[in-house]
């Protein structure tokens, strides 16, 4: 299975004071410590795991500048086959709808089974694996914490009110933004 995960570059919460810049429309980005986005981790570890029991490879991709090149590094270290850097001076404040139109190209170019993204970044708005899903035709499925490969399906679950699990089926190829907690993603060491 040919794996696909979108991940993103944010500002580290736990290593940061976050102020507001002077305009008040953003965060003083100046002098943060960077690191992948927490739910983006969840989707690596999930794809490697799915590649791990059925074959194929998981290659991850960043839409950023030279500087999100580590986050590429870190998650092949990870265990992620390939990275792909989508970086342009013309990509800088990108919108959602931006990241998932430079997202489209790049899976068209490639034979992915299944794209996998983090249920959100650090915009909060949880609009690229949908708007991604909509713009390729795919099935989509939000804060996906189960996933069983069937044959060319996948049983994707998620939870739902009272703590139940809701079980769907879903076609391949697909999208799947992928809810903290499906796994435990695994420590890379320096």
């Amino acid at each position: 299975m040919e794996i696909l995960v979108c991940v993103k570059r944010v500002p580290d919460t736990s290593e940061n004071e976050i102020e507001m810049n002077s305009a008040g429309n953003d965060i003083e980005r100046d002098d943060l410590v960077y690191s992948v986005n927490e739910w983006d981790n969840y989707a690596v570890e999930e794809a490697i795991q799915i590649r791990d029991k059925v074959g194929g490879s998981v290659t991850v991709i960043t839409v950023g500048d030279d500087e999100s090149e580590e986050v590429l590094r870190r998650e092949m270290a990870m265990g992620a086959d390939n990275g792909l850097l989508l970086c342009d001076d013309a990509f800088e404040h990108s919108d959602g709808k931006g990241i998932a139109t430079l997202l489209k190209a790049a899976v068209e170019k490639g034979n992915y089974d299944l794209i996998l993204t983090g249920a959100q970044a650090d915009g909060g708005a949880a609009q690229v694996g949908g708007m991604l899903a909509a713009m390729l035709d795919y099935p989509y499925a939000s804060l996906v914490n189960k996933i069983e490969v069937d044959g060319g399906k996948l049983k994707v679950g998620r939870e739902i009110e009272g703590g139940n699990q809701e079980m769907n089926a879903i076609e391949l190829p697909c999208v799947l933004s992928i809810q903290t907690g499906i796994n435990e993603p695994r420590y890379v060491g320096i």
